[in-house]
């Protein structure tokens, strides 16, 4: 490790628990086959049960242009940033067009998250995130950034359940100041993970205010957003 720059070093120091028992795990994975006494994880997010369904799908919609062999534009291939425009306009039912100018393709949300705390985020600045959270931000937010996640607890004492409002970045910007840290930003996960909560534009508008205020930028997480049972609460993108 000391020929490694001092930045992994640090790294694979503060790596998460979490991160190691996972590294662990995928060294001696559960097959029925071929490694019956593996460790089968139940701590990820991996649907096997539509597997056959996704691979059916996947092999039907196979396309190839011949320009997919070259470099694209960095933000994406220009027609794959229209269509998704077009998919959220007409899943979300936007009553306005989007701009795929204004959009960019990452591999991942582990990649766009550690790029974005690259170019928001300064050494030992904080992103102010309500807790319990997503664990692998903790590892995303700083793998380039040397930044740090702020937990906000969601859970208030009196009642003994989750409420998550404009009050608990307050009162964490706050604690972050009082602590000589300096947040940078505010991740709202919508549909949380993993409560599964759903905010509405009435309960975000005023974090964005205080955000505004404060100068601080908002990450959304919206991986979940067609995720939602028909009886819940509808959803809301932020677009």
């Amino acid at each position: 490790m000391d020929t490694l720059s001092i930045r992994v070093q640090q790294r694979n120091k503060d790596m998460t628990q979490l991160l190691k028992k996972f590294l662990v795990i995928q060294k001696n994975p559960y097959d029925d086959e071929l490694n019956p006494n593996g460790v089968c994880n139940c701590g990820v997010a991996e649907n096997y049960l539509c597997e056959n369904e996704l691979i059916s799908k996947l092999q039907s919609i196979q396309i190839w242009k011949t320009n997919y062999m070259y470099y694209p534009y960095p933000s994406g291939q220009k027609s794959l940033r229209q269509t998704l425009c077009n998919f959220f306009q007409r899943t979300f039912q936007l009553n306005y067009e989007l701009d795929p100018d204004r959009m960019m393709i990452s591999s991942g949300l582990t990649g766009i998250i550690s790029l974005l705390g690259y170019l928001i985020g300064d050494m030992d600045d904080v992103f102010l995130i309500s807790s319990p959270y997503y664990t692998a931000f903790d590892h995303d937010i700083a793998a380039f950034s040397n930044c740090a996640i702020f937990r906000c607890p969601l859970l208030e004492q009196d009642s003994g359940k989750f409420i998550f409002s404009v009050e608990i970045y307050k009162r964490g910007y706050e604690e972050a100041i009082n602590q000589g840290l300096q947040p940078r930003g505010i991740i709202i996960l919508n549909p949380n993970n993993p409560i599964g909560d759903i905010y509405d534009e009435q309960t975000i508008q005023p974090i964005l205010e205080f955000a505004a205020q404060k100068k601080l930028h908002v990450i959304i997480d919206e991986i979940y957003a067609l995720s939602i049972f028909e009886n819940q609460k509808p959803f809301q993108s932020i677009l």
